[in-house]
């Protein structure tokens, strides 16, 4: 059985820290892709060009302590938002978080979304679509969208009843 020799010290004695990569080259030097999980929030760090192990671990968990005390994830909606309804009611199947400076609240924020209802049916908590939160214009988050009931086909007469429903009272 071949053992694996695991070369991210950090793991072993960084409570949170979960890998990720380590690297050396003659051309970059020592190199370090490190994850780390605190207070329900990750942070990817990046660490390039050390001259040596010891500073590649020292400079990547220094930039990880910076963004664990300066950046927080806060709850931008809760678990089965209401995004619309349209004979139905669109949901997010998981919490929306967006990352901030600590004590700041997402401001400046926009949402848009699309979704597609199949014509046979679709299966309630099936995914029918996403939402997507902007800021200045770009897509910070995406989160899947699914329906709180189950749409059955429509039938003849259930069409026809929209139809005459919406041409006298819409």
């Amino acid at each position: 059985m071949a053992s694996f020799v695991y070369t991210n010290k950090l793991v072993k004695h960084v409570p949170g820290i979960d890998g990720l990569k380590t690297g050396w080259t003659s051309q970059s030097g020592y190199n370090l892709t490190a994850t780390m999980k605190k207070d329900n929030m990750r942070l990817i760090s990046v660490i390039m060009g050390e001259a040596s192990p010891t500073q590649r671990n020292y400079d990547t968990v220094k930039l990880l302590k910076y963004g664990f005390s300066q950046y927080e994830a806060v709850e931008y909606q809760s678990i089965n938002y209401k995004v619309d309804e349209y004979k139905n009611i669109l949901l997010t199947p998981q919490k929306i978080k967006i990352v901030t400076k600590k004590g700041e609240k997402p401001t400046g924020l926009e949402e848009q979304f699309n979704f597609t209802i199949d014509k046979n049916g679709v299966k309630a908590g099936e995914q029918i679509g996403e939402l997507k939160i902007l800021k200045d214009g770009k897509v910070i988050y995406t989160v899947p969208l699914t329906v709180e009931q189950d749409v059955k086909k429509a039938s003849y007469f259930d069409v026809l009843g929209r139809t005459f429903k919406s041409m006298f009272f819409d």
